[in-house]
């Protein structure tokens, strides 16, 4: 049974949405950033963790598995030697994304997608190393409150 198994079709058959899919992701790869609409861009993002996470391993059988759905093995290299490199010692892989402004004549809602920037790739890092560094106040007013009663 299909129970909660939906998926974006995108108005196309089955091998015109993999091939958009794979051109998306490819031009992702290549340029690093892509303009297109927030429903492909969405299914579009879907793929692209999925293929990081499989080229993570780094095998022969994940090349050829990202092969298949990436059809150009000058995005695959690209893929396992610049990005996937980006990600040692990290969970996710996610590429950013944020929306642009709807154009006038279709109102459709735009995407600028950009891949896998080293800035993004370690704002998380960044974020977490400085909450973790810096100590709250109220740290600081009970050293100070114990050693007056000490």
């Amino acid at each position: 049974m299909r129970h909660r198994r939906k998926k974006q079709e995108l108005g196309r058959s089955t091998g015109h949405r993999k091939a958009l899919v794979a051109s998306l992701v490819g031009n992702l790869i290549d340029h690093k950033r892509i303009l297109t609409t927030l429903t492909k861009a969405k299914v579009a993002q879907r793929a692209a963790e999925k293929l990081v996470t499989i080229a993570r391993t780094g095998t022969l059988t994940a090349r050829r598995s990202v092969l298949s759905v990436l059809r150009q093995e000058k995005h695959v290299t690209q893929l396992f030697n610049e990005i996937v490199a980006q990600f040692d010692g990290r969970h996710g892989a996610t590429p950013g994304s944020s929306r642009s402004a709807p154009v006038q004549a279709t109102a459709r809602k735009w995407r600028f997608w950009s891949g896998w920037e080293s800035s993004h790739v370690n704002a998380g890092k960044r974020r977490r190393q400085r909450r973790r560094t810096s100590s709250p106040d109220y740290l600081d007013n009970s050293l100070a409150y114990s050693a007056l009663w000490s």
